[in-house]
């Protein structure tokens, strides 16, 4: 499907299963990562506060830390600054919190000579939160139908009824509009999924509309074109599909965690009264996490909640503590979000160790990845995930599938899923 021809890759239409129309290609995942893609974390960010090691309870000192530098005004690139957690063993009794954007909180390295966060609440937790107040806002009243019969995965550009109201460089969602007929065509309706098993949720075309965030870049008649791929087929034929203006944004962005280890305090390898999650990102966009190591989690180093354009690097998620079971070690993780890249990160007795959950919309990439001890699959996990890219992730199987009823009616984990594996010789 796509073949290098000299310097440029060639891609080559195909049709989907059971069609014949060889109309779609495979995305660009290039826009995955921060900024969009192709773009260089960062390096020169001026240091506005500094927390050495001290006898007690660090936490406190560390959030003012951070709190001095959020009351700063931005620069012109958006940075208000970084907190420097000088090298040297630190005790918290509660967690940390990023709030506004241009906040970068820096260590001096992952290693355990560097700078080690120990958490210490006997309750679940994630440890270092990246918060933004929410995500977008959509103006319903804008709302045209897409009016071309089939959007193949790909394409850059679509008809809606009436463009009139929209111009170029707007932001829009486009919402993939799925019926009952595709839903039944799947085998995902409740009788079929869950055959009689309690706690089993069919799906229904209400939950499963799902949105891509885009910007407009040409308008030519009714004809919108768009800056990003899209990732998952938008058929009349099942259901069709819309967009909408993006009135706002309240994410936070430009902001980073770097150079730490994250450690947590456990009681024994089954003990979950502890820390989950060393970093999460919700609301977030254009932010990375770099040269962090978590260590004794009952979840994950970094777990996406809803974020956008995040570059995840040279991260690592080792010697986990936690029943060995559903929902437990999904080392690095995305639950929402477009446009993330996760690159030369490590895994040691995960389970799903490099995933993305339900009806999770890319593009969004795994790079370069290695997992051992692999205790499930890697890939997305369940409820129609679509465009990632699983390039040259090494560790257990590799998939996507239909997972029937498992859970709670996880069914199809994902569709429009690329893995790429490299043989060197």
């Amino acid at each position: 499907m796509i073949y290098l021809d000299q310097d440029a890759l060639t891609y080559v239409p195909f049709s989907m299963k059971g069609q014949s129309n060889e109309v779609n290609i495979i995305p660009d995942y290039s826009y995955a990562g921060y900024m969009g893609g192709g773009v260089s974390l960062p390096t020169d960010i001026p240091i506005e506060a500094t927390v050495s090691p001290e006898e007690g309870d660090d936490v406190h000192r560390i959030q003012a830390a951070i709190n001095l530098v959020e009351s700063l005004e931005p620069d012109q690139n958006g940075f208000r600054g970084v907190v420097l957690i000088k090298a040297g063993h630190y005790s918290l009794e509660n967690t940390l919190t990023i709030k506004a954007s241009g906040v970068v909180l820096r260590g001096e390295g992952q290693g355990l000579n560097g700078t080690v966060l120990h958490s210490n609440p006997r309750v679940e937790h994630s440890i270092i939160s990246i918060l933004g107040s929410g995500g977008v806002n959509i103006d319903d009243q804008s709302e045209q139908a897409i009016a071309s019969d089939y959007v193949p995965v790909g394409s850059y550009s679509f008809e809606i009824e009436d463009a009139s109201d929209y111009v170029v460089g707007e932001k829009i969602v486009v919402t993939r509009t799925p019926n009952q007929f595709w839903i039944d065509e799947l085998g995902m309706d409740q009788e079929t999924l869950c055959a009689g098993k309690s706690g089993c949720v069919g799906w229904t075309p209400s939950s499963y509309a799902i949105d891509h965030e885009r910007i407009i870049t040409a308008i030519s008649g009714n004809i919108i074109s768009i800056n990003i791929p899209i990732v998952d087929v938008i058929e009349d034929l099942y259901g069709g599909g819309s967009i909408s203006k993006i009135l706002s944004s309240r994410r936070i962005n430009q902001c980073g965690v770097e150079n730490i280890r994250i450690q947590s305090f456990y009681d024994s390898n089954v003990d979950e009264s502890h820390a989950w999650t060393a970093i999460r990102l919700k609301d977030s966009e254009n932010c990375w996490v770099k040269q962090v190591t978590g260590q004794y989690l009952a979840y994950s180093t970094v777990n996406i909640e809803s974020a956008n354009f995040t570059t995840v690097q040279d991260c690592a998620y080792i010697d986990p503590k936690s029943i060995l079971t559903g929902g437990r070690r999904y080392s690095f993780a995305i639950q929402e979000g477009l446009g993330n890249l996760f690159q030369r990160c490590y895994a040691n007795d995960g389970r799903h160790d490099f995933v993305t959950g339900s009806r999770v919309t890319g593009p969004n990439v795994f790079l370069d990845g290695l997992a051992d001890r692999v205790n499930s699959d890697i890939g997305p996990h369940h409820r129609w995930a679509t465009g990632t890219l699983f390039d040259n992730i090494m560790g257990g199987s590799t998939r996507v599938w239909n997972r029937g009823n498992s859970g709670t009616g996880h069914g199809w984990s994902g569709a429009q899923t690329m893995f790429l594996e490299y043989n060197i010789i």
